[in-house]
């Protein structure tokens, strides 16, 4: 049987620990925590209803595309729509989309005839194919002229105040508020960094003006008031937003990383620069934890 002095024993003993070490330190990064790719790509609206044009005249309006995902996604294939559309903003074949890029395609529409005209336009990524839809309605050009004829110029009378004074021109009428249609919400279901999730808004205003953004959380009370029907309230969050946007599509983004699973409701309130409030819209969610 060999014989093993003391102090190499010792040293032994070192070296078992020191490899022991090294042995957990490989196993914990073996066991280091991964994310899952979770490739998402949407579009906000999914359909574009130009407005009217005159023949020879051009409206326009926006479509948003959006990687909501948690990975960069590669642009494969993209069809630009046919005349008398024209897109403008799409993509390039092999261009790489960052998680949480947008792009905005504007889309146009210059008519040369009358009539209801339609067609579309795509992208196709990693995340697959989204394609929007285009419809817009050219109405013939008007005939008459718009000049206005010379009107004469007659000699303006000079008045004299006396001490009550004459009343000044009537102050102008306060702008009106825009109109608010096609509200349209996602809620991501990726999960980026975080858990940070998000609610991809989309909307279309009649006019500039400003939008406020507000979610409220559903909670029911187990005391109810006396005689009330319902014990369900709605309580303000923190996810707000106040944005400002122009005539025709607009979008926006929340973020739902503070908030807990439950159902939820988005009012979106058009605002005048004044201050003065619109009709408001109103679309319900629920958020899975």
């Amino acid at each position: 049987m060999p014989t093993i002095r003391p102090g190499a024993r010792r040293r032994w003993a070192l070296g078992a620990i020191v490899a022991s070490v090294f042995s957990l330190a490989g196993a914990g990064s073996a066991f280091a925590e991964t994310v899952e790719p979770r490739p998402e790509f949407r579009v906000f609206p999914e359909s574009l209803e130009l407005p009217t044009a005159q023949a020879g005249d051009t409206t326009s309006d926006k479509a948003t595309f959006s990687n909501t995902g948690n990975t960069s996604l590669e642009v494969k294939e993209v069809h630009a729509p046919s005349a008398p559309f024209q897109a403008n903003g799409l993509p390039v074949k092999g261009t790489t989309i960052d998680s949480g890029s947008q792009i905005i395609v504007e889309v146009t529409f210059k008519p040369t005839s009358t009539g209801q005209f339609k067609s579309s336009l795509s992208v196709e990524t990693t995340a697959g194919l989204l394609e929007v839809s285009l419809s817009a309605y050219a109405t013939a050009a008007s005939s008459q002229s718009t000049t206005t004829p010379a009107q004469p110029t007659l000699p303006v009378p000079s008045t004299i105040t006396g001490s009550t004074g004459t009343p000044g021109p009537a102050p102008p009428s306060p702008e009106p508020p825009p109109t608010l249609t096609h509200l349209q919400i996602h809620a991501s279901t990726a999960r980026t960094g975080k858990h940070a999730r998000r609610l991809a808004i989309a909307y279309t205003l009649s006019a500039p003006g400003r939008v406020d953004l507000a979610l409220e959380r559903r909670t029911v009370s187990h005391r109810c008031p006396r005689h009330a029907r319902s014990c369900v309230r709605w309580l303000a969050t923190r996810a707000k937003l106040d944005t400002t946007g122009h005539a025709g599509h607009n979008s926006a983004t929340l973020s739902l990383a503070a908030l807990a699973a439950g159902d939820y409701r988005l009012d979106a309130t058009p605002l005048a620069r004044s201050g003065a409030a619109g009709a408001a819209q109103r679309l319900a969610l629920q958020i899975v934890g």
